[in-house]
């Protein structure tokens, strides 16, 4: 952050997380080491998330993380004219308990998130006086967004967000982005207050994430500093084990490993059966149609022209006629249990059986 600033924060996280596709949850590890200046935090968390199908529309998502931080302060790096007796000369390391919370809800294309973060709000003493504490302030984040259908390609969903550290001035931003697939994104954000920056992302051979941000200054700060600057690593694990052909799931002839693959297969399966199951009402339809035209003069006087040929009585026109008959009664739909036949078209067919 704030690059060109001498102790400017720097942030280093590593991450990891599985779906638990039989429970409907997932699970995580986040490890972090974070230095502003003289401070120095290092910790870990274990996240746990539960998803809920509500109903075909809405969904609802709960997560919790909790961990233990470790913050220190190196007093060697501070530069004095003379000793302050507050001041130890050695660096001071305390740990805490600390948790995370977060809530996201979805109804169709529509969804809003909230996050609360050090909801402990621990404090430590890290002084050589009781009259000071590092205090580990609440974080509060809320944010809504919409995804939009741009063609067939691609999505474009804008999201308002604000964030509120508590003590402070509610923080808002409004972040438009747009993704291509699910395999290239860009997002731009802007905060009136604070800054103004631009992100982008790539997945490369559905398995590597590789992602830029980088962020500046709205106020004196851009004259000295050259922005912040973010790069991330990503790779889905399961897919890689795929590749090399190790537990590969296989639905319909495709080679399907993630959960929202497979969601993505069964609607456009059902999507198939939908067309399957229009095209054949749309048969029985004309079928009733025709049976319902079928009236009890015309079907004799097929039958009689039928009896008064030459041939033996079973000929082959009558047998055409009985067939074509036969076959027409065996599309019959019953609604309610009354037949679609009228009474005499039913008295005809029982005079061919």
């Amino acid at each position: 952050q704030w690059v060109g600033i001498e102790g400017a924060p720097t942030l280093s996280l590593v991450s990891t997380d599985l779906k638990l596709d039989k429970i409907n949850s997932g699970i995580g590890l986040v490890l972090k080491s974070e230095t502003a200046g003289i401070f120095k935090t290092t910790g870990g968390y274990v996240n746990y998330a539960k998803y809920l199908q509500i109903n075909e529309n809405q969904k609802l998502s709960l997560g919790l993380a909790v961990g233990v931080a470790n913050i220190g302060i190196n007093y060697n790096q501070i530069v004095s004219t003379q000793e302050d007796p507050l001041v130890p000369s050695y660096a001071r390391m305390k740990s805490r308990f600390d948790a995370n919370f977060g809530l996201s809800y979805q109804v169709k294309k529509f969804q809003v998130n909230f996050s609360a973060l050090q909801l402990m709000g621990n404090k430590k003493n890290l002084f050589q006086t009781s009259e000071l504490d590092y205090l580990f302030t609440k974080h509060f984040i809320f944010n809504a967004s919409y995804d939009f259908e741009v063609g067939s390609s691609f999505k474009l969903k804008p999201i308002v967000q604000f964030k509120s550290v508590q003590g402070l001035t509610i923080n808002p931003e409004v972040i438009l982005m747009l993704n291509y697939k699910e395999v290239f994104w860009v997002a731009g954000h802007y905060n009136h207050q604070r800054s103004t920056a631009l992100t982008f992302g790539v997945l490369v051979d559905e398995t590597f994430t590789i992602g830029y941000s980088a962020e500046f200054s709205n106020n004196s700060y851009v004259t000295v500093s050259g922005g912040t600057h973010e790069l991330v690593f990503g790779i889905k694990l399961d897919k890689l084990r795929n590749k090399k052909g190790e537990n590969t799931p296989n639905l319909g002839g495709s080679k399907i490993a993630s959960n929202d693959e497979r969601m993505e297969f069964m609607k456009l399966e059902n999507k198939q059966m939908e067309a399957k199951i229009k095209k054949q009402q749309k048969q029985l339809d004309d079928l009733k149609n025709q049976s319902k035209g079928l009236r009890y003069d015309e079907v004799k006087i097929m039958i009689e022209k039928a009896n008064q040929s030459n041939v033996n009585p079973v000929s082959v026109e009558k047998e055409e006629v009985k067939e074509e008959l036969m076959s027409k009664a065996k599309s019959i739909q019953f609604n309610g249990g009354n037949s679609i036949l009228t009474n005499d078209s039913k008295l005809a067919l029982d005079d061919i059986a």
